[in-house]
């Protein structure tokens, strides 16, 4: 079986710092269907970092406040899904937690990133059809040999 497309797509496209539209923790926090603790232990706290957690699910939400806004981050959930690294996940991961209208809006957030992976899917069907064509000419013409010689 191959891995969930989802685990693809980009987890710095919700971050802070490498998002063109950084995602307002309000609005996120809106599309969980779960309920999240806000740390009070978080390292960064004092320059405007934030974390929010729930336990039973192993999710971690971390944020940062700029011009008085509190934006969505990151988001750690279970144990290296998406990375044998860490357990940072992109919001396809999270999907079974959120409301439809969060599951829509990270699909139009996405969206481009989804129209290249559905493009690059179909250029490498084109490639395997080509490669394939190539391999079964070679095979005729080995066969056409091998009969040449009897």
């Amino acid at each position: 079986m191959s891995e969930p497309v989802y685990k693809h797509l980009k987890i710095s496209a919700i971050k802070l710092n490498g998002c063109k539209n950084p995602i307002p923790m309000e609005k996120f926090l809106k599309f969980l269907t779960i309920k999240t603790k806000l740390s009070r232990k978080i390292l960064g706290g004092s320059n405007g970092w934030t974390e929010r957690y729930n336990e039973a699910e192993k999710l971690v939400i971390t944020g940062g406040v700029m011009r008085g806004v509190e934006y969505l981050d990151a988001i750690e959930f279970g144990e290296k899904l998406q990375n044998p690294y860490n357990n940072y996940v992109n919001p396809f991961y999270i999907f079974h937690l959120m409301t439809s209208e969060g599951k829509a809006f990270f699909t139009r957030h996405y969206s481009d990133e989804i129209k290249k992976l559905i493009k690059g899917a179909k250029e490498n069907v084109v490639e395997a059809k080509s490669q394939i064509e190539r391999e079964m000419a070679m095979v005729k013409e080995l066969e056409k040999i091998q009969e040449d010689q009897r």
